[in-house]
């Protein structure tokens, strides 16, 4: 098996970094009331796309090429949907997101993978309950 190129505790936090950054500059994408961890949970489902592209890219069945994870994830929604590769040419992070959603929502996270994310809410036990069905 391949290993794994994500160092997945620097992509958790850069993208929770991203998050914060982007509700402190913009008003309109804070949620009501007062929700502490809005970036974590929004950044969850970037990482999430993260993982999933990094376990398509690392295929061991794949062993001549290594794929980027745009490639990974141009490649699952070629298959699915039987696109050209044109298609999925120009897509952002948000669109796959968009396109990926139920894959996402039933997708787990490895005790790996989950790592970062029960550290950073090691003091929030709430936190971790609500985020379980994504956790192993």
């Amino acid at each position: 098996m391949k290993l794994s190129r994500m160092n997945h505790r620097a992509r958790w936090f850069e993208l929770v970094g991203q998050c914060e950054e982007q509700i402190k500059n913009s008003q309109d994408l804070r949620w009501p009331g007062q929700h502490q961890l809005q970036a974590e949970y929004e950044a969850l489902g970037y990482y999430k796309l993260s993982c999933f592209a990094e376990r398509i890219a690392k295929d061991p069945r794949a062993i001549w090429s290594h794929l980027t994870a745009a490639q990974a994830l141009n490649l699952y929604l070629l298959n699915k949907h039987h696109w050209s590769p044109a298609e999925p040419a120009d897509m952002s992070e948000d669109d796959y997101l968009f396109l990926l959603r139920d894959e996402l929502m039933q997708m787990k996270l490895t005790v790996e993978e989950s790592a970062p994310i029960r550290s950073t809410l090691a003091h929030r036990p709430d936190a971790l309950r609500e985020l379980e069905g994504h956790l192993d």
